[in-house]
């Protein structure tokens, strides 16, 4: 029996893009500078703090882990009080977590810290996602989360700028000052504006109040073939700075060269998102899901063949480029399969638990192929996966989506 996603479902309004900007956009764009910010330098608090070098890098883990762990739990959250309060919530629970580490000189407590933003995180970007789905027209609904994509990215890549800035001024806990400034400004925004509720109460719509494994249930198919074959895209996009970097160091490039690429890298990534979008609303999810998922798998098992520093910029860039095209592609393909099924909260919060289950095992992955065989085993196993996710994609999309998902 065929499943179908043609975005007919009913949704709270026909809204243009560009009035997203203030409610949606800009502040998720400000909460990321924050998590940007923080992100990098819980490693370095940690190792401050007297941890060695491999357990500052778990502490740096915890919040993909609290991402993990929140992605279920979210989507009933917003399910149960909406997206508005969702969000409200996540921002006092990021300030919680990052009041301990101001407050408290603690390895454990900064670890426990660690895991609580990842779970603010996990609520706070399936909110923005579920309103995206539900007020956005399924014609525009690439474009306008390739933009929500694109905002996260941003100030994910300001974060670290602004620290840089302040740190002479602040000192090591610049960092955490930033995204209490930020988080504060968000909740300060949130507060301030209308209740976005009032769109679904105006379109009638029910987000459903099943049970995370309920919707699991009831549509395992859709999450044990499409769902794992976007799940690889997701490794390759965690997978990324990880082993670039190793492959740098591995043919002798020295630290400062390779920030400069991992730098370089990082604007190209935010290059091309919205040309996805538009790829992906004009001519369907698939020209943008399976090229781009095919394209940075055969970049990352590519690095195992750039030996000298020419071949490793063209490809590193090859790589950035791809995922800068697939921005927001995850989420759109998530919420074209949950409008037409309802509990769009629920379905989106076990979606997102693929992926960012995919993500957390990416540096596993790694860390056992490199202690094997060096980076370069590390690079072609991850491209592999990669390409398995592409073929995945490409003979189950056509019979999820209906045609004119497709094009």
């Amino acid at each position: 029996m065929t499943d179908v996603a043609d975005g007919t479902a009913p949704r709270r309004s026909a809204r243009p893009l560009g009035q997203l900007a203030v409610p949606i956009y800009l502040p998720g764009a400000v909460y990321a500078i924050g998590n940007g910010a923080v992100t990098p330098m819980l490693a370095i608090t940690a190792h401050e703090l007297g941890a060695s070098l491999s357990l500052a890098g778990l502490v740096a883990g915890m919040p993909l882990l609290g991402r993990l762990l929140g992605d279920t739990p979210s989507g009933a959250l917003v399910a149960r009080f909406g997206e508005k309060v969702s969000m409200l919530l996540a921002g006092g629970l990021t300030l919680v977590a990052t009041a301990m580490v101001l407050l408290v000189d603690d390895l454990v407590v900064l670890t426990v810290a660690g895991l609580l933003m990842g779970v603010a995180t996990a609520v706070f970007m399936l909110a923005r996602h579920a309103y995206i789905t539900e007020v956005v027209p399924v014609q525009y609904r690439g474009r306008a989360l390739a933009m929500l994509a694109g905002t996260v990215r941003t100030g994910m890549a300001v974060g670290p700028f602004v620290t840089a800035a302040l740190l002479g001024v602040v000192g090591s806990y610049a960092a955490y000052w930033i995204q209490v400034v930020t988080t504060v400004g968000v909740v300060a925004f949130l507060l301030c504006t209308p209740d976005l509720e009032s769109d679904r109460v105006n379109a009638g719509h029910d987000h459903g109040h099943g049970s995370s494994v309920e919707v699991f249930r009831a549509h395992s198919g859709v999450f044990l073939t499409l769902g794992v074959g976007i799940s690889t895209l997701m490794m390759l996009r965690m997978a990324r700075p990880i082993i670039v970097p190793l492959w740098g160091l591995a043919i002798g490039l020295d630290a400062s060269l390779i920030s400069v690429v991992m730098g370089v890298s990082g604007l190209l990534e935010v290059a091309l998102f919205y040309s996805g979008g538009m790829i992906a609303d004009r001519f369907g999810r698939i020209w943008v899901a399976v090229p781009v998922t095919a394209g940075m798998a055969l970049g990352t098992a590519a690095l195992a063949l750039a030996d000298t520093r020419e071949v490793f910029y063209v490809v590193t860039g090859v790589i950035a480029l791809a995922n800068s095209l697939g921005g927001g592609i995850m989420m759109t393909m998530g919420s074209d399969l949950a409008a037409t099924r309802g509990q769009t909260s629920q379905f989106l919060g076990v979606w997102r638990l693929f992926s960012d289950g995919a993500s957390a095992a990416a540096p596993l992955l790694i860390s056992a192929a490199t202690a094997v065989s060096g980076p370069g085993l590390a690079a072609v196993a991850i491209g592999g996966i990669g390409v398995l996710g592409a073929m995945v994609l490409l003979r189950w999309m056509p019979t999820y989506f209906a045609p004119a998902s497709q094009g």
